[in-house]
């Protein structure tokens, strides 16, 4: 579950956040503003929060309703275990958010490796 978890982006400029919440997946959409109480509120951002309940591997089902109209994610891992991408019905949402040693070195801001 663990390797799930962070930030996933689509080309359209929509993105969602995935979080463990008492052993159990929380999708967090960006909105633009308050539409309900099941609402997370962090970085002067609203956030939709819709739990995921697995059907199973790395697919789970959304609830009726949400805000992406859609009744499936299904999440795609590396070779490390670590989710790279999401298909939401027909949407592909990528990860931009890299996990230490993941990928290799993250740039030093001078320019130079950092160790």
């Amino acid at each position: 579950m663990a390797g799930l978890l962070g930030k996933y982006g689509s080309a359209a400029g929509q993105y969602f956040y995935v979080r463990e919440d008492g052993g159990c997946l929380e999708l967090l959409l960006s909105l633009d503003e308050a539409v309900s109480e099941e609402m997370a509120y962090f970085n002067q951002q609203f956030f939709a929060v819709i739990p995921l309940e697995s059907t199973g591997g790395d697919a789970f089902r959304l609830p009726a309703g949400n805000p992406l109209d859609a009744a499936t994610i299904e999440f795609t891992r590396d070779a490390q275990g670590f989710g790279v991408s999401a298909a939401v019905g027909a949407q592909r949402y990528e990860t931009s958010i890299l996990r230490a040693g993941e990928r290799g070195d993250f740039p030093h801001p001078s320019g130079s490796p950092g160790r």
